[in-house]
């Protein structure tokens, strides 16, 4: 058993060292008898401090090892770990086989880990697939931390769930979509449960705040159905608002067939481009977006794009949010999305694959 205590005082009471201790001898007992629930009492008592169970399995012998990682409010981390008599010489402990860093093989042609990070070097400029990445151990801790317990009644409910959203609705589609993408029946199932338990972790953590932000900003989440006619000059745009500036006088049906006949024309003629869009607020530039979301179906609205070109927006359709399951399902993970960004940022990240230059310039970024 080690025992690894910093020099500097801690903020905890000392006897959830020895707590701990009896956790860790109990989840490598001969018998191999479950700690998790003397783990859930030890986290319950000590609410203040983060309490995470690693667990390790050495490759050589397949002998076990584990340790509690125990931090404190101030940051300090405490670990006890335990490991068993092994024949496995020190220096070798943790240590892992050469071919364990090979990812594929190919007639006999072998693909390292290290050479596919090189073949996915775009992925670097892809932030929202790195920050995946750091998410799922984000995430991972988090459930290791506090687990998901889930009832048989809510697995079927998340299995049911998952084959709907995919149209798995026999069993012969739900058997060839896992051939397609190569899942066995347990990987099925562990996809699955992740997700119901990611569905419940994003439940935990933004609580009842959902309703309350969506009562103070739902209008951000307000959408329009708008036509876009962009010209390269504001003459062309001005000519083109002034033709068609009599179909407010139209109902507004009128004035939409009105508007998309001339727009036709001016396309066809080569002066502007058209573009059918549905734009929530943020995709528009504030005066704009305020003109829009507060016209009738039917209005058109003449402005200046960013980029010095002009526009003719002609509005065909307002969708108010609503305080509905959809609406709460958005801002839920957009919450979510907010506590993970603050998790990453206080993380500590370390890559070990990848150019240095690259993997730092990644680390940067989330912490801006």
């Amino acid at each position: 058993m080690t025992l690894t205590i910093p020099q500097r005082r801690h903020s905890f009471d000392p006897g959830v060292v020895s707590d701990a201790l009896d956790v860790i001898l109990l989840e490598n007992s001969a018998g191999h008898t479950d700690s998790s629930e003397s783990l859930r009492l030890l986290r319950e008592s000590n609410s203040d401090l983060r309490i995470r169970l690693i667990r390790h399995v050495e490759p050589f012998d397949g002998s076990s090892q584990s340790a509690l990682l125990i931090t404190d409010t101030e940051g300090n981390v405490t670990t006890v770990s335990w490991s068993p008599p092994s024949t496995v010489p020190w220096p070798l402990r943790g240590a892992r086989r050469a071919g364990e860093s090979t990812l594929l093989s190919v007639d006999g042609e072998t693909l390292t880990v290290g050479d596919a990070i090189l073949h996915l070097d775009g992925m670097w400029d892809r932030p929202d697939l790195l920050t995946g990445l750091i998410d799922a151990c984000v995430i991972r801790i988090e459930l290791e931390e506090d687990p998901v317990e889930l009832t048989d009644a809510q697995m079927q409910e998340a299995l049911d769930a998952f084959r709907r959203a995919r149209g798995l609705l026999t069993r012969d589609a739900t058997e060839a979509w896992m051939a397609q993408n190569h899942l066995s029946p347990n990987m099925f199932e562990r996809t699955v449960r992740h997700e119901a338990e990611l569905a419940i972790l994003r439940r935990r953590v933004v609580g009842d705040r959902a309703c309350a932000w969506l009562r103070e900003h739902g209008e951000t989440l307000d959408r329009a159905r708008i036509t876009r006619a962009v010209f390269p000059s504001r003459a062309e745009a001005r000519e083109f608002a002034a033709r068609v500036a009599d179909v407010d006088s139209f109902d507004a049906d009128d004035a939409i067939r009105y508007f998309a006949g001339e727009l036709g024309l001016a396309v066809a003629d080569g002066r502007g481009q058209a573009e059918f869009c549905d734009v929530k607020r943020s995709d528009l530039h504030g005066e704009l977006a305020n003109s829009v979301f507060a016209a009738a179906p039917g209005t058109v609205i003449a402005a200046e794009t960013g980029d010095g070109e002009c526009e003719v927006v002609q509005v065909l359709a307002v969708y108010r949010s609503r305080l509905d399951a959809t609406a709460l399902h958005i801002v839920e993970r957009r919450l979510f999305g907010e506590w993970l960004a603050e998790r990453r940022r206080a993380a500590r990240v370390e890559w070990f694959w990848g150019e240095a230059e690259k993997t730092d310039r990644v680390t940067a970024g989330m912490a801006s």
